[in-house]
């Protein structure tokens, strides 16, 4: 855990989820991302928190592919706690591409 109190000066992609008709638009670029397996993409709205449940295939792609850069990168995500165990819990994937080469 890391705490820090500015963001970072270069962000590369920013899904905030604030249109809920709009969930993979990226305010980095401006641009509209996709949302696949859209019935599994919901918009979420926690104590004035805006986010999106994910499960099963849903994916967001970004509008433009990033470069992760060798010498070190943050990943940034909030996760409404807490996440539900048992026989149905899975890994959620957070950062995936379509090979080993693309992640």
């Amino acid at each position: 855990v890391i705490l820090v109190d500015v963001l970072p000066s270069n962000e590369l992609a920013h899904l905030s989820f604030e249109d809920p008709k709009s969930l993979a638009f990226d305010s980095v670029t401006q641009k509209h991302g996709l949302v696949l397996n859209a019935l599994r993409v919901k918009a979420v709205n926690v104590r004035g928190k805006a986010g999106v449940n994910v499960t099963e295939d849903g994916c967001l792609l970004l509008p433009k592919p990033v470069t992760l850069h060798e010498s070190g990168w943050t990943l940034s995500c909030w996760i409404l706690a807490p996440i539900h165990g048992g026989a149905r819990a899975s890994a959620r994937h957070l950062l995936d591409g379509g090979s080993a080469e693309e992640r």
